[in-house]
């Protein structure tokens, strides 16, 4: 009997895992030391976690863009709460930008990538009201909801201004190569 022995498909590539990793460090950095805008409470602040977890995500899909975020929830006041609230952000954007990508014109598609990164940073933002109002009982949830969307310009902003300038000057670094469940070579 001859047995056919499928090709072992990696979840990352070794490039995905170098670009995952550098992104993490500076992610994990910036976080431990402190560099962020301070936001509405005391533990919370406008870190640089989503730029560095958007562009992990445009360059290494969804399972790299998980060493940023992890790196950054490691050091960070919330702890490792942060990472399934962080979840939805991944759910949301990780099918959309594929799409955004094939997208020709280049204005146009920056235009998508902003849009689907608040798309994105909506859902996410329902998951971190319901942290701090049901979990950590610090504010109610829909003063908190409201506040919170009124502050999404400088959330998008710090999620899409630097990986939208590097979707047009390096488009080839952020091309989705990857797959979400990478399927096994036969």
């Amino acid at each position: 009997m001859s047995e056919i022995k499928a090709k072992r498909v990696p979840l990352l590539t070794a490039r995905q895992v170098a670009v995952a990793a550098v992104l993490g460090g500076l992610n994990f950095a910036c976080t431990a030391l402190g560099i962020a805008i301070p936001g509405y409470l005391p533990v919370v602040s406008y870190e640089f976690m989503g730029m560095f977890v958007t562009l992990a995500i445009m360059a290494t899909g969804p399972w790299g863009g998980l060493i940023p975020l992890i790196a950054n929830y490691l050091v960070s006041p919330i702890g490792l709460w942060g990472v399934p609230t962080t979840l939805p952000y991944f759910i949301v954007f990780t099918p959309l930008y594929k799409p955004v990508y094939r997208i020709k014109n280049t204005s146009l598609r920056v235009v998508a990538l902003w849009i689907i990164i608040c798309l994105g940073i909506a859902a996410e933002n329902f998951s971190w009201a319901a942290l701090y109002a049901y979990v950590f009982r610090l504010v109610p949830f829909w003063p908190q909801v409201i506040y919170i969307f009124t502050t999404q310009p400088i959330w998008l902003t710090i999620y899409a201004l630097v990986p939208s300038i590097v979707l047009v000057t390096n488009p080839s670094f952020v091309e989705p190569t990857w797959a979400v469940f990478p399927r096994r070579a036969e």
